[in-house]
């Protein structure tokens, strides 16, 4: 579902050089703003000529862009260098920040760089997109060149898209990443995250910069529990990773330690993911309602590991 905003306005020549917005209210529920925008730049101006008729077409008008937020924030400007963009969440034009499409009275930025001495009309045309559930699909468990994987944070990013995911979260051994380092390739949403990674266990940190301060390391419970603690207040989702691994499996006390799921589901089927399904069965039964996931935790391809491998799928809008 769409609405469609149409505005226009007569620009005068006493306004040329100056700046001013122009309002318009976006309601609830909207994951993506595109605005267009037309006028006569180089107006043709028809010339009788001995020989014919040649037709001028002069720059006469120039009409700058720009996006105001509700709160003030610029959201873009592109001069007038870009007839058309469109801002979201997870992706933006080049110019133009990603961000939350909020409720409110946005403004569009006019700049009358340019008028001709009679004026100039410019109309504007908004979509804004309703949000809409379906199905997600991604990859919790990654790795890069920043750790033990092969390929850059770009790279990974193009291979999710030719994979056919719509998220990756980025999960580097004890390397944390930043939402700003991720890059951004339209219909892929790239998750900021870290894989605490400690001879005791595995555990993954997703959505936030930095899930705690200072250093990973830690020699004792108490402090591997602070670093637990630290991610849960900071908003981080916590997924402890491939449980019953004989080589890399959880060895601190689950229980006392906050968590939002367990990975049952790690890279290909093997007999530890079993074993890890038994210990999410063991804890419905105990009256732990803990989510499950899944991740490839991907390094680089295999004859039976590539990204996606698991997918997660998530329904949402």
């Amino acid at each position: 579902m769409q609405n469609i905003i149409l505005k226009t306005i007569h620009v005068e020549h006493s306004r040329q050089g100056s700046y001013f917005t122009i309002p318009f209210d976006v309601p609830e529920d909207i994951e993506r703003l595109s605005l267009r925008y037309e006028y006569p730049r180089r107006p043709e101006v028809e010339h009788n000529l001995p020989n014919g008729v040649f037709t001028a077409r002069d720059e006469m008008n120039i009409i700058d862009l720009g996006l105001i937020a509700p709160d003030g924030r610029q959201v873009g400007a592109s001069g007038s260098d870009k007839l058309a963009f469109t801002v979201s969440e997870t992706d933006a034009t080049p110019g133009y920040i990603p961000c939350p499409i909020v409720p409110g009275t946005w403004q569009i930025l006019v700049g009358a760089y340019k008028v001709e001495p009679g004026g100039v009309s410019v109309s504007y045309e908004i979509t804004l997109d309703h949000k809409y559930r379906r199905l997600f699909k991604g990859d919790l468990h990654t790795h890069t060149l920043a750790s033990d994987g092969v390929h850059t944070l770009e790279e990974l990013a193009w291979k999710a898209k030719r994979n056919g995911l719509d998220f990756v979260a980025v999960t580097d051994h004890n390397q944390l990443v930043s939402a700003d380092a991720l890059p951004r390739i339209d219909g892929v949403t790239m998750i900021p995250g870290v894989e605490w990674t400690h001879y005791q266990g595995h555990a993954n940190f997703l959505g936030v910069d930095r899930p705690y301060d200072g250093s990973f390391y830690t020699n004792t419970f108490e402090e591997a529990q602070a670093i637990f603690q630290a991610a849960r207040q900071r908003g981080a989702t916590i997924t402890i990773n491939h449980p019953l691994d004989e080589n890399c499996g959880f060895r601190f006390d689950m229980a006392r330690l906050p968590f939002d799921c367990l990975e049952v589901w790690n890279g290909p089927m093997r007999e530890y993911n079993f074993k890890a399904i038994g210990l999410w069965q063991q804890m419905l039964s105990a009256g732990r309602k803990i989510p499950i996931c899944g991740g490839s935790d991907y390094h680089r391809d295999t004859p039976f590991i590539f990204l996606g491998g698991p997918t997660m799928c998530l329904f949402a809008g």
